[in-house]
């Protein structure tokens, strides 16, 4: 049966036609979308890329600077490192010059071990990471070890002026002291030598000691004292020595002589005597001991066999008194006031004698400084 001639189907040509115009509408329509859609395809991707592109110069760009960034602080690191090793060897070549010269110990003793700890600080951190504390450390112990090394010159040669000056004094001081030995008195028209080590009864030759010993220990550079030590010796130790062997010598006149006068007193004495009956008992009159600086003792005997020991006592700190005294040998030789009476009598004679003697009694003065220790005062002034 034919469709045309099916009545369910009604449609004529315009109707069909009409169907086709809307179809291809249809058609045209969605062909449009297609083409939108793939332009906006196009729009997003082409914004997307541009995106895509800025973020990624961006990184790139971020890249680049922190690796010009890096870059640099390794050249940085790289030049403090071989900075810090330069300064680093500088100062070990410092630190083992001035122990080889061995002087810091005398003049800046502990500050050379106390630079040599950082130094060994510094070594041990060879590889570390943080190269500018390397390098203050290696550039404050350079620093710090030209400073000692310049001190330890400078007390060196301070030292070194003093202990010189010190030598000199000291010196002067010795040939004085050996001149001193001995000393020519003069007695009216004579001259009599006086032996000054003798009389002192020792001081001289303990001060002979003494200087000599002082005069070893500062000569030597390996037992000289320290600056201080030193200083002291100049400013007042010489002095007190000169002024010690001065005393000395004076004493060891001033004892002589007494010895003299005592000798001279007893005669004296011993004459007076004689005129009263009592006379020196062959070999026992002399001074004690054979010590010329003891108490000079003789025996005298009268008629009767009577004996009296007459005693002048060594000089004590006031040598203007001389006293005499008789000291009987036997109780019963003589009274008690007989002994008085002449220990009065004879004393009035020794007193006389003592007041001249006490006139003349000069110490000899003595000399005058030579051009030595002229030097040695002058350098003390100018120290």
């Amino acid at each position: 049966m034919s469709r045309l001639g099916d009545k369910r189907i009604r449609l004529t040509y315009d109707d069909w036609w009409a169907n086709q115009r809307e179809i291809a509408a249809v058609r045209a329509a969605a062909e449009e979308n297609a083409r939108r859609i793939k332009e906006v395809r196009r729009e997003f991707k082409r914004e997307i890329t541009a995106v895509r592109d800025e973020f990624a110069a961006e990184i790139a760009g971020i890249h680049r600077e922190y690796g010009t960034r890096v870059g640099a602080l390794e050249q940085a690191r790289d030049a403090s490192l071989s900075l810090a090793r330069r300064w680093g060897n500088t100062a070990a070549e410092l630190h083992d010059e001035i122990a080889e010269d061995g002087r810091h110990e005398r003049f800046a003793p502990g500050e050379l071990a106390a630079v040599g700890r950082r130094l060994v600080e510094f070594r041990d951190d060879a590889g570390g990471n943080a190269p500018d504390a390397r390098f203050m450390i290696a550039w404050t112990a350079t620093r710090d070890l030209t400073e000692l090394r310049s001190k330890v010159a400078e007390r060196a040669q301070e030292w070194e002026t003093l202990r010189s000056a010190c030598v000199s004094g000291l010196t002067v001081l010795r040939e004085r002291w050996q001149e001193l030995a001995t000393w020519e008195l003069a007695q009216g028209d004579e001259v009599a030598k006086v032996d000054v080590a003798h009389w002192s009864g020792g001081a001289h030759a303990e001060l002979g000691a003494e200087l000599t010993s002082a005069l070893r220990a500062v000569a030597d550079p390996k037992t000289a004292p320290d600056t201080a030590s030193l200083t002291t010796l100049l400013g007042s130790e010489l002095d007190r020595l000169a002024g010690r062997l001065e005393r000395v010598f004076q004493n060891a006149l001033a004892t002589c002589r007494h010895a003299q006068l005592r000798a001279e007193v007893f005669t004296d004495v011993a004459g007076r005597m004689a005129d009263r009956g009592w006379h020196i008992v062959d070999r026992q009159m002399g001074f004690e001991g054979d010590d010329t600086r003891a108490d000079l003792v003789g025996v005298i005997r009268n008629f009767s066999g009577a004996q009296l020991r007459i005693r002048l006592p060594a000089p004590g700190d006031d040598r203007q008194e001389l006293p005499v005294r008789f000291e009987r040998i036997a109780r019963e030789d003589l009274p008690d006031n007989v002994v008085d009476k002449l220990g009065e009598l004879m004393q009035a004679v020794v007193d006389d004698a003592a007041q001249g003697w006490a006139r003349t009694d000069r110490v000899e003065e003595l000399p005058s400084r030579d051009e030595d220790t002229d030097d040695v005062e002058a350098e003390r002034e100018h120290l």
